[in-house]
């Protein structure tokens, strides 16, 4: 993961598009990665002043959109870094670009949250996400995260889950200008 930090804080100054950002990260990865390994990620831009976010996805969870009280899964395609040659990864690297507006919410998660399941019980699942994002209070960042975990912790018989659960909720209240 240090070495994923190093390589991503360098790329992103170079480039915006998340998409060659990954392409980039894949090169200088590739080479040095267990060749039975790969790194799953989503990598997003967010223009401050339009209120747009570029998305690009290597292998990971697909994000979470909320807006205009409708739920979807923003899911371009792409492997998971260290996966295959660098012009085959960068063939499979798509992006999708959203446009937030006041109220609207993005979550990422790990497959921890969508992997949750209590003893001899189901998984969470993506529609029981997808369901979560849609009902909950949106008010506010933390009370979608807050809505997930709780719902996640319900599911789970308020047993410890197996793996980790980590999210990163981002809610549009405007632009900065």
């Amino acid at each position: 993961m240090a070495e994923m930090k190093g390589i991503f804080q360098s790329l992103s100054r170079i480039d915006h598009s998340p998409s060659r950002v990954l392409g980039s990260a894949h090169e200088a990865l590739v080479g040095t990665i267990d060749k039975h390994s790969f790194i799953s990620l989503i990598y997003g831009v967010l223009d401050l002043r339009t209120g747009t976010m570029t998305v690009a996805r290597a292998g990971h969870c697909p994000m979470l959109f909320r807006s205009g009280g409708k739920t979807r899964y923003i899911k371009p395609t792409g492997l998971g870094l260290g996966m295959g040659t660098n012009a085959f990864f960068r063939k499979t690297i798509a992006e999708e670009t959203i446009r937030f507006s006041p109220g609207d919410c993005a979550v990422f998660y790990t497959d921890g949250v969508t992997e949750a399941r209590p003893k001899d019980g189901e998984e969470f699942g993506y529609e029981k996400l997808e369901a979560v994002v849609q009902s909950a209070d949106v008010t506010s960042a933390l009370g979608m995260r807050d809505a997930i975990v709780m719902a996640v912790d319900r599911h789970m018989q308020h047993e410890p889950p197996e793996d980790d659960l980590t999210l990163v909720v981002i809610r549009w209240t405007g632009s900065t200008t």
